[in-house]
């Protein structure tokens, strides 16, 4: 029987090395393939209690990314320490794609210039994936109240500096900074009532507690529509889609004034881009579709969706624009 050479066991030792070498080199570490993402549940965290805006909006938008990608999306309400609690959870998880912020204005623009510490940097902590809505910020008033304008208010403001109030759904709040703004750029005078959120704030403006209330679309115009309150100004330059017969503060003269409410996704720093494009596309095309187009606006928010490049942008402008006004006003926080 013919025996094989020594050189031709060399051949086939080598061709064997070099092989394994090459599928070494074109195969993951972990496995003969790469799993496709996502191929397991995504979570999205929202930092504030079940119920609210950022919650609503979550699960509107986590319904449909479920149907898409053929996943669970599971929405997840961690409270807490103005959504610290919750944002700092998502800054040390895994930058796999699997664990998101349905972060806000409090979270990434205002936190980082009214709290001595925050669990997560707002800058370098998260990559933005995209805005998912905005809702402007409504300056509203009892429907009884004497002013029934915003000529009419600051007129009243200035004959009696320091008399008049307004409210806001909280210390350091969105409807704080934009009370703030109101009094820096019209020049008055006003104290501010801090309320633990917007159902005591709304209940006390229309029962004539308080006479003026900035809140967010998303609530105040409910009270509008039924008649319990008057919608006074949108806090930003143009009219608001959701609000059209309400007039915007450029119509007063006041084209400074630009704040409004966001909810955004991000993703903790470091994770892979070809994943956060994939999911910023996922947001975009599902803000886009009639039908959650129209639930989104049926609760008082205007659909976005951005590129994260175009909400990373954002964040950097937004983030000024607030620490100039906290700044500017000394405005702390109660936590």
């Amino acid at each position: 029987m013919h025996k094989p050479s020594k050189s031709r066991h060399l051949i086939f030792r080598v061709r064997r090395v070099v092989t394994l070498a090459l599928l070494t080199a074109i195969l993951p570490v972990h496995g003969w393939a790469e799993e496709p993402f996502p191929s397991k549940p995504i979570r999205i965290v929202v930092p504030f209690p079940a119920g609210g805006g950022s919650d609503i909006v979550a699960r509107i938008v986590g319904a449909r990314m479920a149907t898409r990608m053929g996943q669970p999306v599971l929405v997840e309400n961690v409270a807490g320490a103005s959504s610290m609690i919750g944002a700092g959870k998502v800054a040390s998880a895994p930058a796999d794609g699997y664990t998101l912020l349905m972060a806000t204005n409090t979270t990434l623009s205002t936190n980082p210039f009214v709290q001595a510490k925050l669990p997560y940097d707002a800058a370098t902590s998260f990559v933005a994936v995209s805005q998912v809505i905005r809702t402007p910020l409504v300056l509203i008033a009892n429907p009884q109240f004497e002013a029934r304008d915003v000529p009419a208010l600051i007129s009243m403001a200035k004959k009696e500096p320091g008399k008049l109030s307004y409210a806001s759904f909280g210390n350091a709040t969105t409807g704080h900074i934009g009370g703030e703004l109101f009094k820096r750029d019209t020049g008055t005078s006003l104290i501010h009532i801090p309320y633990k959120g917007s159902a005591p704030a709304i209940q006390d403006l229309v029962s004539g507690q308080v006479p003026i209330l900035f809140d967010t679309a998303s609530t105040a115009l409910a009270q509008v529509k039924a008649g319990r309150a008057r919608g006074l100004a949108v806090m930003q330059p143009d009219r608001s889609a959701l609000a059209p017969d309400i007039p915007s503060m450029k119509e007063f003269g006041y084209s400074g004034i630009d704040i409004t409410v966001w909810f955004g996704l991000v993703a903790p720093a470091g994770t892979p881009d070809a994943i956060v494009q994939r999911l910023s596309r996922e947001v975009q095309e599902i803000v886009r579709e009639p039908d959650t187009r129209l639930k989104l606006v049926g609760v008082n928010v205007e659909p976005v969706g951005s590129t994260p490049a175009a909400f990373a942008d954002f964040l950097r402008t937004d983030r000024a624009a607030m620490a100039r006004v906290i700044r500017e006003a000394g405005i702390r926080s109660d936590q």
